[in-house]
């Protein structure tokens, strides 16, 4: 079965996979639209049924959204469990496939979920959770070089390759797609971690001058807007952890939709400065220059990075306009850096790998216990290298 979009039905027939209609239409309509801005109506609709008739398979709104969320890991976890004893081959091919039929669950998870009921994320949490746990087994079966914890990091990794195509709808040839996600997966389970150097300490755990009031607004926001999503926010959430009243944030907001809007420029803006300096690197240094410029974003600001990925189509008028031409740029100089260090790739297969290698960075310096594992850093450059398909050179610098 698949979350993807089916054909839906004629007019007044019943097909026997009703269900999986409604649930593959649901997930087209989460995507495109956002949780929050699709009904029940407009999910009966897409399957030429009365909204009645959807309320036989779920009882609310939320019980539809956590079944498109929960089938596309349970995907992923038959994808692991039922190739484990094949061996890490069978398990990522099966990976890709379990990937491509359920492309959108990733983003549904990492945007949508977050409107569920705070019980219901935790139950979908350990479901997540459970993947790399179990992935990690069987990467450290056929690595004995590598730590639980390193084995669990390059796990991670792995997922977020797959995880990746569910914020593009990037297409390939045929099985091509397939062929290049089982590709990416296969060099970063097989990263030589050769004695990967201690990481510098976390920046964001590194004691500094106190900032002033606007900036633990602004840093406030952006770590609550990574962690719960823009709409579930309030000011007075945001205020209380600047160490100020509700009132006294007006001082330096308008609104929350204004602070989002400070918030999501600025990740943009550093972003591109931190490729535009990546440009002027020698000749031969662009990719690791553009590699690194990322790299060194998600290890020092990854709640930027997040709320840029996630919550940008909060964003409305020119502000949205000019920060996604920012990150359009900085995507089209990224992949045009890569093709110039592997002129075989196409452009879809680099803006691919690209993705990728971006979401490996993002997902995995996001997350609080992976920074922790040492070399983390290394660690995770060299996935990013791997995922490029660039040579060993390039992944232990």
């Amino acid at each position: 079965m698949t979350t993807e979009r089916m054909p839906p039905p004629r007019p007044g027939t019943r097909p026997r996979n009703r269900r999986d209609l409604v649930v593959g239409a649901a997930a087209e309509l989460f995507t495109e639209r956002g949780y929050a801005r699709v009904s029940m109506g407009d999910v009966a609709r897409a399957v030429n049924v009365q909204p009645s008739a959807l309320y036989r398979y779920f009882a609310s709104k939320q019980d539809l959204l956590i079944e498109v969320v929960a089938r596309g890991t349970r995907l992923r976890l038959a994808a692991i469990r039922e190739g484990a004893a094949e061996g890490l081959d069978v398990v990522l091919a099966n990976l890709a496939d379990s990937a491509l039929a359920s492309r959108s669950s990733t983003r549904l998870w990492s945007v949508e979920a977050r409107n569920a009921d705070p019980a219901v994320q935790a139950e979908l949490r350990e479901e997540v959770r459970a993947l790399p746990d179990e992935l990690g087994l069987v990467i450290g079966r056929v690595r004995r070089d590598l730590s639980a914890a390193h084995a669990h990091l390059l796990a991670w990794a792995t997922l977020d390759v797959v995880a990746s195509i569910s914020f593009h709808d990037e297409r390939l040839p045929g099985r091509d797609l397939r062929a290049e996600l089982v590709g990416m997966m296969e060099r970063v389970a097989a990263v030589d971690l050769g004695g990967a150097a201690l990481d510098d300490p976390d920046p964001r755990a590194t004691p500094g001058v106190h900032p002033a009031r606007r900036e633990r607004v602004i840093a406030a926001a952006a770590s609550m807007f990574a962690a719960r999503g823009f709409a579930a926010v309030r000011l007075e959430d945001i205020a209380a952890a600047a160490g100020m009243s509700a009132a006294g944030l007006y001082t330096y907001v308008e609104s929350k939709a204004h602070l989002l809007e400070v918030v999501v420029v600025r990740a943009a803006n550093a972003l591109a400065h931190a490729h535009a300096v990546a440009a002027g690197a020698p000749a031969g240094r662009g990719i690791d220059a553009h590699l690194d410029a990322y790299l060194a974003m998600a290890w020092s600001a990854p709640e930027l990075l997040t709320v840029l990925l996630v919550d940008v189509r909060e964003l409305e008028g020119g502000v949205a306009a000019a920060v996604r031409q920012v990150t359009e740029d900085v995507e089209t100089a990224f992949t045009a850096t890569l093709r110039e260090a592997l002129p075989q790739l196409d452009a879809p297969t680099a803006r691919i790998r690209a993705r990728a290698a971006q979401m490996v960075a993002l997902d995995v310096l996001a997350t609080p216990r992976l920074r922790r594992t040492a070399g983390a850093r290394s660690l995770v450059r060299a996935a990013m290298a791997a995922v490029l398909g660039l040579g060993e050179d390039s992944a232990r610098r």
